[in-house]
């Protein structure tokens, strides 16, 4: 699993949302002093701190010339610090798909949105009817054609209610209600989903190391002396 994108702020310095593509291989941040990039590692790590032992605070991390006026709503309407997308790799798709019985395609990508309140929301969409159509198999005749225009799992009690239900379709109806039961998410496919997928999602941790470059450096040296380092290649 990858960060594929990232849009951080308000944050500190970060006036206003900030969208930012990941590259695959490497994303470099360029600025001037007190740009933001700096900050915008410190909020990638305070989302998923490796630690965790940050979180976000609004009096430490809301931008200053806004905190007073953000302040007075924050109790009842936390604001949206981060919101990271993600992407799966082509293994952990087929891995998802074979335990939960999901039809998520390759390239499938999910966020996970972060709040001044520490609190988070999931933006990820997952089709059920598929998982109805591979659990038919498991039903009588009767139970089947009940259910087979039903769009998610909620919908099953409701249509087996009142139904004459062999053993087998009563153990189908429990283990539905059961999973019902483990979630207040609507899409109760998704929520299993995310379960699976908050196991294995990437940390951050940051950390700095700073140089002092020389303000001014002979180009034609430099060229010599990595010159000198390569080494020898002999052939035979």
């Amino acid at each position: 699993m990858k960060l594929v994108r990232a849009k951080v702020g308000p944050f500190k310095s970060i006036n206003s949302p900030q969208d930012v593509a990941i590259d695959d291989r490497v994303t470099v941040l360029v600025g001037m002093n007190e740009a933001g990039k700096t900050i915008f590692l410190q909020a990638l790590e305070k989302s998923e701190d490796a630690l965790q032992v940050t979180e976000f605070d609004p009096v430490d991390d809301y931008p200053r010339k806004d905190l007073s006026a953000y302040l007075k709503r924050h109790k009842d309407d936390a604001e949206l610090v981060t919101s990271l997308t993600y992407r799966l790799e082509d293994s952990e798709v087929t891995e998802i798909n074979a335990e939960l019985g999901t039809r998520v395609q390759k390239g499938f990508e999910f966020s996970v949105n972060h709040f001044y309140s520490n609190t988070t929301t999931i933006t990820i969409s997952v089709e059920e009817k598929p998982i109805i159509q591979s659990l038919l198999g498991r039903l009588s005749a009767g139970s089947k054609a009940k259910i087979k225009g039903a769009d998610s799992l909620r919908q099953i009690p409701e249509k087996l209610k009142g139904a004459s239900l062999t053993d087998e379709d009563k153990a189908f109806l429990e283990e539905i209600n059961s999973r019902i039961s483990q979630t207040k998410w609507q899409n109760v496919v998704a929520s299993e989903a995310w379960t699976w997928l908050s196991q294995r999602l990437p940390k951050f941790l940051y950390f700095s190391d700073y140089d002092m470059l020389p303000s001014k450096i002979n180009l034609t040296d430099l060229a010599q002396r990595v010159e000198q380092r390569r080494p020898e290649v002999t052939s035979r």
